[in-house]
């Protein structure tokens, strides 16, 4: 669902042996690209500087505007990153090394590299590919048909999961890319624990997001559950029912807030119906059906379980909107969980 990308600085130099017009198109794929699917990554400070002094090579005020552009949409959503501050190494350092550098390598799923680095490995004459254990490494002119990128493309436009469907799958290709990049997760749903406390209801769904969020983030992240609290809870064992029941196992990466509000009619929009997770890399996953559809091996519910990507500062800021009415409600409920 995102592709950490970097940039060898050499792969658009290359384009000042193009017309201004095809030169434009390319970056325009590029930055495309990096605004709908992916995260762009720095090895270090050098690297940025590399890129931005390809950049001003350019000589073209509106390539230098679509730039600034894109780079100010990517900082403003959180997709963007240093791999290690001081790490002396740059995307195309690493690319002429053989095997690539094993920093980069383990951290990244493309590379837009120049021509003559895939010559070097025998991929120019498809303009992309990967060697084993490498992320995919392509030119500007094909990396809008190299395999990596029409994956995520198809992700993105499946609309979500049918039913039967292994509920790892959902995770594996969709929510762990996510959950990988992130230090921050949180998952709005109304319904989320609607009918815990309830008899012998136990909320599996939420057991099961809060293992594998905790296995795939960064150690000190943090993951916050907003949902309603309802007539039915009981404020004062409410947070030890969570942790024993629903918990269950100790956390290992990352400490959980749960944070709960009264959610009755006539808040109108304020008291949202549709559901989404938003992860702090600057992306996020609007929510048809409920979570409650992972809470066996695989999805229930005749219609599956159907999902829409959050890729803009806007949408992810109307996300932000709605959790206020959770996290912002005088009379709400709070548990922390480490």
């Amino acid at each position: 669902m995102i592709l950490q990308t970097a940039i060898d600085a050499r792969a658009l130099g290359e384009l000042l042996d193009q017309s201004p017009r095809m030169r434009m198109a390319l970056h325009r794929i590029l930055t495309n690209l990096l605004l709908q699917h992916s995260q762009l990554v720095w090895s270090d400070q050098a690297d940025t500087n590399e890129l931005v002094q390809a950049l001003r090579r350019q000589a073209d005020p509106d390539v230098g505007r679509l730039w600034a552009e894109t780079l100010k949409a990517l900082e403003r959503s959180g997709r963007m990153r240093t791999l290690r501050p001081g790490l002396d190494l740059t995307t195309g350092q690493a690319c002429d090394s053989d095997p690539l550098a094993s920093e980069l390598a383990d951290a990244l799923d493309l590379v837009v590299v120049s021509s003559s680095v895939l010559d070097k490995k025998g991929l120019g004459a498809t303009g992309y590919g990967q060697m084993p254990g490498e992320p995919e490494l392509a030119a500007l002119e094909a990396v809008d048909s190299c395999d990596s990128v029409r994956k995520v493309r198809a992700l993105h436009a499946g609309g979500g999961f049918p039913s039967g469907t292994d509920r790892e799958t959902v995770w594996r290709t969709v929510m762990l890319p996510l959950a990988r990049a992130s230090r921050e997760v949180t998952l709005f749903d109304r319904y989320l624990l609607e009918r815990f406390g309830q008899g012998s209801y136990r909320a599996n769904h939420v057991s099961w997001l809060i293992e594998r969020l905790d296995q795939a983030c960064a150690p000190n992240s943090t993951v916050r559950l907003l949902c309603a609290l309802n007539d039915s809870h009981e404020r004062g064992t409410i947070g030890s029912d969570f942790e024993r029941e629903v918990i269950r196992a100790p956390l290992k990466n990352m400490t959980v807030k749960l944070v709960m509000a009264p959610w009755k009619a006539g808040h109108g929009d304020r008291g949202a119906h549709n559901r989404h997770l938003r992860f702090s890399c600057g992306m996020g996953l609007a929510i048809e059906e409920g979570f409650d559809r992972f809470g066996s091996a695989r999805i229930s519910g005749p219609d599956g379980f159907a999902l829409n990507p959050l890729t803009t500062a806007d949408a992810l800021t109307r996300r932000c909107d709605l959790e206020e009415y959770v996290t912002g409600h005088p009379d709400r409920a709070e548990y922390v969980f480490l």
